[in-house]
């Protein structure tokens, strides 16, 4: 049995399904329809990666324990609504179960660092813009750092010929997310990207292997 994590970046993976409203309306939507489109995503996203797991991983009994995921959480100190709507939605979420993958729905923000400490939690991940849309920071960097902190953690099981009992997954369309899976997967962490909008990888990259279509 191998234990993963997913590391998942929300706004790629909440493509999977587009909400059914214009995104230039999203200040206007109710928190019940975005309660719902989470939902709707998350269960998506778990049949998805699935489904691809039993394709690059063909025989193996993998389990999905943890989901961290990161996002523009809060404006300065406030909650934004896309937190909001996880926070509810979080708790309807349910576990999909097969005879080889099992993909469970505990959640956790990727803005409390796994690492811990007193500089906790990241604050201002979505920052306003004059005139342009609100951008998010350190969304990607957090999702790495994340990443390499349960490489280290799981390193101590690694041991030499034999495959690891644990591996991550990354949901993300970004390439900056890619230097951090090769780093993980170059200290011995089995490590899977799985992109979800992107259609082409740069050709300039040493990736096959490594990233997946979802």
């Amino acid at each position: 049995m191998i234990t993963a994590y997913t590391f998942i970046d929300w706004d790629s993976a909440r493509r999977i399904v587009r909400p059914k409203w214009n995104l230039s309306d999203g200040g206007s939507i109710s928190l019940k329809d975005r309660v719902s489109n989470v939902e709707e995503c998350f269960s998506e996203l778990q049949t998805r990666v699935a489904a691809k797991l039993v394709d690059i991983e063909p025989g193996r009994q993998i389990r999905i324990v943890k989901n961290r995921i990161y996002h523009g959480w809060h404006s300065g100190k406030t909650e934004t609504l896309d937190r909001r709507a996880w926070e509810d939605a979080a708790p309807k979420l349910r576990p999909v179960v097969g005879s080889k993958i099992s993909f469970l729905a505990d959640v956790e923000y990727g803005n409390v660092l796994s690492c811990g400490g007193r500089r906790l939690p990241l604050f201002d991940t979505l920052r306003h813009r004059d005139g342009r849309e609100d951008q998010q920071k350190m969304v990607d960097t957090a999702l790495v750092s994340d990443l390499l902190s349960y490489c280290r953690t799981e390193s101590r099981n690694f041991r030499r010929g034999q495959k690891p009992d644990s591996m991550a997954i990354v949901v993300g369309d970004d390439d900056d997310l890619l230097p951090g899976a090769i780093v993980a997967e170059q200290w011995g962490l089995p490590t899977y990207v799985f992109r979800v909008t992107r259609e082409d990888e740069s050709k300039h990259l040493n990736i096959v292997g490594l990233t997946y279509k979802l």
